[in-house]
């Protein structure tokens, strides 16, 4: 279903569709990161059918930090209730504690330069993808794939992983044929 149509639904439609699915599959997932919009409201609204029987979601995107980490939090909100529960009481990890130590920090950074400070952040940084990332995510670089998968071959040929050559496309719209005659 396209963006602009989803965002758009009514609550009974949404109701609908999380009663006939059980996995929903969002690709783009970095559109879904403000939860001040109508597509994030929507995909919380299909996160439980009637009875309560939880819904699954495996989220797509290149992005999923874009802005802050309030990006992530918001995209992980999107599957999970806002108290976190499987991580504060299955892992035993205080995830919007750590959120919010995370963004003190930076705030505090911001305000001024501090070597402690530095060494805090990256430290918290570490315990945010340790404990709650890596739970979560499977991350995969074009240097990983490229690294993991070199002597993969399919039906008997290697995979070749090539670097995209970009290349210039010279536009000149007042100089073709069609403009030179005015």
């Amino acid at each position: 279903m396209s963006l602009g149509i989803f965002q758009n639904l009514k609550e009974s439609e949404l109701n609908k569709i999380a009663e006939e699915y059980d996995l929903f599959v969002i690709d783009e997932a970095h559109k879904y990161r403000n939860k001040n919009t109508n597509r994030w409201k929507n995909v919380r609204r299909l996160q439980k059918k009637q009875d309560g029987f939880p819904n699954k979601f495996l989220l797509l995107t290149a992005t999923p930090l874009n802005n802050s980490i309030n990006d992530i939090f918001n995209l992980i909100g999107l599957f999970m209730d806002d108290t976190f529960t499987p991580f504060a009481r299955i892992k035993g990890v205080p995830i919007t504690e750590l959120i919010k130590r995370y963004r003190d920090l930076k705030r505090e950074l911001q305000r001024r330069d501090d070597d402690k400070i530095k060494k805090d952040l990256k430290k918290v940084a570490t315990e945010i993808k340790q404990k709650i990332l890596d739970e979560i995510m499977v991350l995969r670089t074009r240097k990983y794939i490229m690294e993991q998968f070199k002597d993969i071959k399919v039906d008997g040929k290697p995979i070749i992983f090539k670097d995209p050559k970009p290349f210039s496309l010279d536009y000149s719209p007042f100089y073709t044929k069609q403009y030179k005659s005015l």
